[in-house]
């Protein structure tokens, strides 16, 4: 007969990677509605939707240092922090890329 073991660990889930994944799935999110009433528009929708992008940008740039930090703790599993981080790169890649690709075209 198999003996259940058991075994009691001291990692927890890191505060700091669901935080980062909140602000950079906040700012995916954004991105889509911004793209969406642009796009519904036709490219001629008012200053405060360049504003909100701005802000978003900056949001996810700030999701990506609060991943890196996550990455380095201790004593918490692994899985949420790499989640976080690559969610907060592409959502920075995505941005930046929409502006590159945007003042390209000027």
């Amino acid at each position: 007969m198999a003996k259940r073991r058991i075994q009691f660990t001291e990692k927890t889930w890191s505060r700091r990677a669901a935080i980062a994944l909140l602000l950079s799935g906040g700012s995916l999110v954004g991105l889509c509605l911004c793209v969406g009433i642009s796009a519904n528009q036709a490219g001629t929708s008012s200053a405060y939707i360049g504003s909100a992008g701005i802000f978003l940008l900056l949001l996810s740039l700030a999701g990506l240092v609060v991943s890196i930090i996550s990455l380095r703790e201790e004593n918490s599993f692994p899985a949420l922090p790499r989640v976080s981080f690559v969610l907060s790169l592409l959502t920075c890649a995505a941005w930046i890329g929409l502006y590159a690709w945007g003042l390209s075209h000027v």
